[in-house]
């Protein structure tokens, strides 16, 4: 039985020191490379599109966005993507006929952090 607890602990130790320093390597890679996470939802009861870029066009149109996404009522969905200074527009009745649904809003997204941003109609 001696010679078996022995393995054991190893194993365990050997596992709990592995899952540390890979927690903080996705820390140091997260860093690295700038990376931010959101998650966008739905609360409404019509599907939204969002659409988060950098620079606008006068009429609300994303320039280069970094996400375009189609959410369906009551859905989310989370992106990955690099950390700054972003405009996030959301809107109706796409892809059809695209309308601003709510006023676009600019928004600091900093390294290794998780954000929410929830709208609906």
């Amino acid at each position: 039985m001696k010679l078996i607890r022995l393995p054991m602990a190893i194993l365990a130790l050997s596992i709990l020191l592995w899952s540390c320093s890979k927690s903080g390597d996705d820390d140091e890679a997260c860093m690295d490379n700038h990376i931010t996470t959101v998650i966008f939802k739905n609360t409404g009861s019509m599907p939204l599109r969002v659409e988060v870029a950098s620079q606008l066009t006068p009429q609300y149109e994303a320039v280069n966005p970094v996400v375009r996404e189609d959410i369906a009522p009551g859905a989310s969905i989370k992106k990955d993507f690099t950390s700054g200074r972003y405009s996030v527009i959301w809107k109706s009745g796409c892809p059809s006929n695209c309308n601003v649904a709510t006023s676009a809003y600019s928004r600091d997204f900093e390294d290794c952090e998780e954000y929410e941003e929830a709208r609906g109609i």
